[in-house]
């Protein structure tokens, strides 16, 4: 966005533009409109929920757990997407810095379940598994 900004919003006389190629900074007006579009439509209207009522607008799933006992282990959350699941943010950790991250030795292929590591261990984690 910022190099289509930078060729449309900068006050160079169009004498000075010249050198760029007419559909180019047409094409470029396009980009711009359609991430103006996208804006105004998703701006402030995308909203997770929370782990008690449940996901809003997003497809999702909210996961309480607590990583394994010892960190960088293999462990197993249920999702019941009925989709392979894209990615997993961790929203909260309780008590200690947590990542939480897909393991290598997930098949990407469950509809119902990944497998994660967590990089510390006994860690109460909120999870939002897309």
């Amino acid at each position: 966005m910022s190099l289509v900004k930078t060729i449309l919003d900068t006050h160079v006389p169009l004498a000075d533009r010249s050198s760029i190629p007419r559909a180019v900074l047409d094409m470029f007006r396009k980009v711009r409109q359609q991430w103006q579009e996208h804006a105004q439509v998703i701006n402030g209207r995308i909203e997770f929920g929370n782990p008690t009522s449940g996901p809003v607008n997003i497809s999702g799933v909210w996961q309480k757990v607590t990583t394994p006992a010892t960190a960088n282990t293999d462990f197993t959350v249920v999702h019941n997407l009925g989709r392979v699941a894209a990615g997993v943010t961790r929203m909260q950790s309780v008590g200690a810095a947590c990542d939480v991250y897909v393991s290598s030795s997930d098949p990407g292929t469950s509809t119902t379940q990944v497998v994660l590591r967590a990089s510390a261990s006994s860690v109460p984690v909120v999870l939002f598994i897309i």
